[in-house]
């Protein structure tokens, strides 16, 4: 038994070394379209630049009209690090991204997903971005950034009509991927 697990490993390793070399070989961009496969909102033509772990609320305005009451989206606010934990940006109200070196981003959701896992949480989604300002950094050359894994961020229950106008702020965490 132990000699044909001993066997399966080093078949295992093989197939890892042969990869590992593959991608040397083929240069950052055929890693950069490994890290971006398990992406769903993936632009067709984008090239991987980073990847940051987002936390924060959305943020919510009890509204009625003649269909009830309901919770109006209004902003996220979202704090963007890197895998060291690192603060590198920022997303607020109109989603514009601001990181930490002062370069700024105007973003516009441009695809959805359809058919999401759960009401609970986040869509993924894919926001077409642009340059704002003359500030170079980190944010320069980003083109799309896509917005997946979310977890939280939507209201679980109608609003009351004793809470028209106030504001509702939803935890939630997700992941984030820029691409130029």
């Amino acid at each position: 038994m132990q000699k044909k697990n001993r066997s399966r490993l080093s078949g295992r390793l093989f197939f890892a070394l042969c990869a590992a070399s593959a991608f040397a070989l083929s240069g950052c961009s055929g890693l950069s379209e490994f890290m971006s496969a398990g992406d769903p909102m993936a632009p067709e033509k984008g090239k991987l630049l980073m990847t940051l772990k987002a936390s924060g609320e959305q943020q919510f305005q009890c509204t009625a009209d003649k269909k009830g009451r309901w919770w109006k989206f209004i902003a996220p606010d979202a704090v963007l690090v890197d895998e060291k934990g690192r603060i590198i940006a920022r997303q607020g109200p109109d989603f514009i991204f601001r990181a930490s070196d002062g370069s700024v981003l105007s973003a516009k959701i441009v695809k959805w997903d359809t058919h999401p896992k759960s009401h609970n949480n986040l869509r993924d989604v894919l926001f077409e971005t642009r340059a704002q300002g003359k500030k170079k950094g980190v944010l320069t050359g980003i083109r799309w950034v896509s917005r997946t894994e979310g977890a939280g961020g939507q209201p679980q229950t109608r609003c009351s009509p004793s809470q028209i106008g106030t504001t509702l702020k939803v935890p939630f965490t997700a992941v984030y991927r820029f691409y130029q």
